[in-house]
């Protein structure tokens, strides 16, 4: 894969999603090699002599001490230099690791795979998923996991179930029939709509 920015282009070596090297095309002595986690984090760099290493919040934030001159940086996707952004999905979305959040909602949410929260990024759990595509959720591919992190929970998903959709349209029922009753009737029907338009918000 490679990057066009400010009018370098910048080639990447990877070995299956792993990024092991960069190179900008016309500057030989800019050749990295890449030191990656198994998540395939950019963790280290190392260019002719010189070692450089980066640490990485639980988001994917990276402390401004640590200058990798790489642009490939949390889970090996490519950083916007100048933010400190990802643009993930080829650009599709922002994800400022700083605010742990997208920029813009997702277009798959709230009933699709993008979860209930149109924002959130990996579904609130960056050290057990990733988000390559600024859609959807991913699994890891680097490490063991157990069989259960595999597997999203249906309220992340969007999935909320019949129950849940019944539920819902029952409180809306009721709150609306207390508010009714208490207008329609002057305030005098409160001592009983009350409870029942509480009842209605749980």
């Amino acid at each position: 894969s490679s990057t066009v920015q400010d009018d370098r282009r910048t080639q990447f070596l990877h070995i299956d999603e792993q990024p092991i090297g960069q190179q900008t095309i016309g500057e030989p002595a800019e050749t990295l090699l890449l030191l990656t986690d198994a998540n395939q984090s950019v963790i280290g760099e190392f260019q002719q002599d010189t070692l450089r290493t980066a640490v990485y919040s639980a988001y994917g934030e990276r402390h401004s001490d640590d200058a990798l001159l790489s642009v490939a940086g949390f889970n090996g996707e490519v950083c916007e230099k100048d933010t400190g952004w990802y643009l993930l999905g080829n650009g599709y979305r922002a994800y400022n690791p700083g605010m742990m959040r997208f920029h813009s909602p997702d277009s798959l949410s709230p009933f699709g795979a993008g979860g209930v929260n149109p924002y959130t990024y990996c579904l609130g759990n960056p050290i057990a998923w990733r988000d390559p595509t600024g859609h959807d959720a991913s699994s890891q591919s680097g490490r063991l996991r157990r069989p259960d992190e595999n597997a999203i929970p249906a309220e992340m998903r969007g999935d909320l179930g019949l129950w849940t959709w019944v539920s819902l349209a029952a409180g809306v029922v009721f709150t609306l029939l207390s508010y009714y009753a208490t207008v329609t009737t002057f305030g005098i029907a409160t001592p009983v709509t009350g409870p029942i338009a509480f009842l209605g918000k749980l």
